[in-house]
């Protein structure tokens, strides 16, 4: 009798345990979910540079660019078309692989790009393609990292060839917004 009596303690002890709340509302990545009006919290992006000749790479530089000061807002509307505007202070550091000093710079950036988006909910991606030309313009297929009630982070991977040259940049950006 005691036997089981302690089994069925352990029976209720353990459907006690194990029973979890469920009303808690899920926040699940969809294209309802991320429209919003989000402020940039973090900005941070890594070059690194390389040549390549007669089947040797040799590592030129690094530059770190962060940001700060920001007063960036991305507003993703649900009909799937975003902007980004504001201005942020952006600095860098490129270090040389060949003992030469160090580089610092720093400067106000000022955004004002818009254009279209598309959401790839499978892959956990979300793509930019820009209505604004030039160096400013937020295009390309970025990875969301995170995505809840409160953040958005996405990161950008991707090589660039210089023009005319063997000079191969390996760029990795991350931005993390915060929802207003």
């Amino acid at each position: 009798m005691k036997l089981l009596k302690s089994f069925i303690f352990f029976i209720a002890i353990t459907s006690i345990i194990s029973c979890s709340d469920d009303d808690t509302p899920s926040f699940d990545l969809s294209a309802e979910n991320i429209a919003a009006t989000y402020s940039m919290e973090k900005f941070e992006t890594i070059v690194k540079e390389s040549i390549t000749s007669s089947g040797q790479t040799t590592d030129l530089s690094t530059t770190t660019t962060t940001g700060d000061t920001f007063q960036v807002n991305l507003i993703l509307s649900g009909n799937s078309t975003f902007t980004l505007s504001g201005e942020y202070r952006q600095v860098s550091k490129t270090t040389f692989n060949n003992g030469s000093p160090s580089e610092e710079d720093s400067e106000i950036i000022t955004i004002a790009d818009n254009g279209n988006y598309t959401l790839n909910i499978s892959n956990k991606e979300i793509t930019f393609t820009s209505s604004t030309t030039g160096s400013d313009a937020f295009n390309g297929t970025y990875k969301i990292d995170t995505f809840n009630e409160n953040s958005l982070k996405i990161s950008l991977e991707k090589e660039e060839i210089e023009p005319g040259t063997a000079i191969k940049d390996e760029i990795n950006t991350s931005v993390t917004f915060n929802r207003s």
